[in-house]
């Protein structure tokens, strides 16, 4: 059976626009909002972390070479996640999905905070990109499985923006951190 849509003409007669019904449930931009801002910030730290090269070397006495893992380390991670996430959305709820990258990137920026060894930051960092690998497609999952059809462009732009916005702002993050303290 084939479902039938319900289409409104514009005032100037021109493409039909979506009927009131087809509007975006609140829960709906409530879960983007949230996994949009776990992938956010997951962006938003790997741009600030290479600001802060500087810092890390002096802090834990380390070279340039061996400082550079903070972000290899978290983008191999996260490229490494990022394909099973798919995998996880068909295995779990979206909701576990969810939970768990949020667990893994809090429990990744505790881990960071209390760091007083190099190794201990790359762990952190290893813990955030599984975090972030998770977030970023998810949120892209969210739109095409629950949004209504002729809202998805809208809102993966959206969340695309979202998730560009990160490293134009993470730099300049980054560098008043450093001045800071």
């Amino acid at each position: 059976m084939q479902e039938e849509e319900t289409y409104i003409q514009d005032e100037w007669g021109g493409s039909p626009a979506p009927a009131a019904n087809d509007r975006v449930p609140g829960y709906l931009i409530g879960s983007i909002g949230a996994v949009g801002s776990l992938a956010f910030l997951g962006i938003l730290t790997e741009t600030l972390m290479t600001v802060l090269f500087p810092e890390l070397m002096r802090e834990f006495g380390v070279s340039t070479a061996t400082v550079q893992w903070v972000t290899t380390i978290y983008l191999l991670v996260v490229a490494a996640t990022m394909p099973i996430s798919g995998f996880l959305t068909r295995r779990f709820t979206l909701k576990t999905v969810f939970v768990a990258a949020v667990t893994f990137a809090v429990v990744g920026s505790l881990v960071m905070l209390v760091s007083v060894q190099f190794w201990l930051v790359l762990v952190a960092r290893v813990l955030q990109g599984i975090g972030s690998g998770i977030a970023t497609p998810l949120m892209m999952n969210i739109i095409l499985e629950q949004a209504p059809r002729t809202k998805i462009g809208k809102l993966m732009g959206i969340g695309s923006l979202v998730i560009t916005v990160a490293p134009a702002i993470g730099p300049t993050v980054g560098g008043a951190d450093c001045r800071i303290e």
